[in-house]
């Protein structure tokens, strides 16, 4: 477009912002822009992704509807949006700040941590960014030791000047909006006392506000910064969500960790990470294999310990419930079950543990009463 119709861009930059220029499909096309034509018939969706320009017409008489929806993957597109849109000093449909602290405050689900996590994060970043350069163009114009912006002193140093309050208070979106680049500053804003207006952070010196100078607005004190959270708690709210997120793969390193640092992992550890898995609500690799292993776990144990239980009235309960476990039926379970409770059984159980690959008590427990018995 640029090259097409410089002249239109030297006296409107924002031209493509103002959807009334249009170039042939053919010459898009040669320039490398990927374009594509359809018909829309009635009962039809077409979906436009983001960065992407689109237009049409009607044949003839038409009803139709358009709908704007952000599934999780739009999040990154839509920050880059309301940059681009700030650059060019233009008004963005809503508070795209708002909507992330927004989400985080309403849910609270791994799920929504995974795509919220890493939005956040960007956000807090370009947040304490903008207000460490605020800070030092405050202390350049009158350096000075003792600032309000390192203490949130409620009483305001005298060489300082700077009025800070924090305020997380429901605001209608014109009353953070900055005067000059029409940006939503939802965490933060450089307000005026005498008139009223607001600007972001990376511009409280070219705001258009009062009769100060930007020097003399910089060190107030008719002035006051606005911020919704300290910079503790916003990394505290944002590494919240962070941790929210990590919860998946925090248990699948423990469940490494223990298949990697261990030979043979303990029962009791296994049976620990399982219940922990399970009580995550989010898909987990591995769980499921975890838990058919210590399935295969626990059916031995149930089986040694009908060696290893001593009282004879607890004997009998443990052969009953191994009764019911066992894959054989009827008579033929009773029938074997004298032959299989002997020392060649036993030999053969120590053996089948060892192959599982796992360590109890039971195991040694088992070898003993085996030597005993020789």
């Amino acid at each position: 477009m640029r090259k097409a119709v410089p002249e239109l861009f030297e006296s409107q930059p924002d031209l493509l912002f103002q959807l009334v220029t249009i170039l042939p499909p053919d010459q898009l096309r040669k320039a490398g822009v990927e374009v594509y034509a359809l018909d829309q018939r009635a009962g039809e969706f077409v979906i436009t992704f983001p960065q992407a320009y689109h237009a049409g017409f009607n044949h003839g008489f038409n009803f139709n509807e358009a709908v704007n929806f952000a599934p999780a993957d739009w999040e990154p597109f839509g920050d880059a949006g309301v940059q681009r849109l700030r650059e060019f000093r233009r008004q963005p449909c809503f508070s795209h700040d708002e909507l992330l602290f927004t989400a985080a405050g309403a849910d609270a689900s791994i799920k929504t941590a995974k795509w919220l996590a890493p939005a956040l994060k960007r956000t807090k970043n370009r947040e304490l960014s903008e207000r460490s350069a605020f800070a030092m163009k405050h202390r350049f114009l009158n350096p000075h030791e003792d600032c309000t912006y390192d203490t949130l002193a409620l009483e305001i140093p005298s060489d300082c000047g700077l009025i800070i309050e924090i305020q997380d208070i429901d605001l209608e979106e014109e009353d953070y909006q900055c005067h000059y680049c029409k940006a939503f500053s939802y965490l933060s804003q450089w307000r005026c006392h005498q008139s009223g207006k607001v600007s972001c952070l990376q511009h409280p010196d070219v705001m258009d506000c009062c009769q100060e100078t930007p020097e003399q607005r910089l060190r107030g004190p008719k002035h006051s910064l606005i911020i919704r959270y300290t910079n503790d708690e916003l990394s505290h709210a944002v590494q919240k969500v962070i941790d929210k997120a990590s919860v998946p793969e925090a248990w699948e390193a423990k469940l490494e960790a223990l298949l990697t640092d261990e030979a043979q992992p303990p029962l009791r550890a296994m049976h620990t990470l399982l219940t922990e898995g399970e009580k995550i609500p989010y898909p987990l690799q591995g769980l499921d294999d975890l838990a058919e292993f210590v399935k295969k776990c626990d059916a031995w144990v149930e089986e040694a310990n009908l060696y290893l239980t001593r009282k004879q009235q607890n004997r009998r309960k443990t052969e009953k419930a191994w009764r019911r476990s066992s894959a054989r039926g009827g008579k033929e379970n009773e029938k074997d079950l004298d032959n299989q409770l002997t020392m060649e059984r036993m030999k053969e159980l120590i053996e089948d543990g060892k192959q599982l690959g796992f360590s109890a008590p039971h195991l040694d427990h088992l070898a003993e009463k085996l030597e005993t018995m020789n």
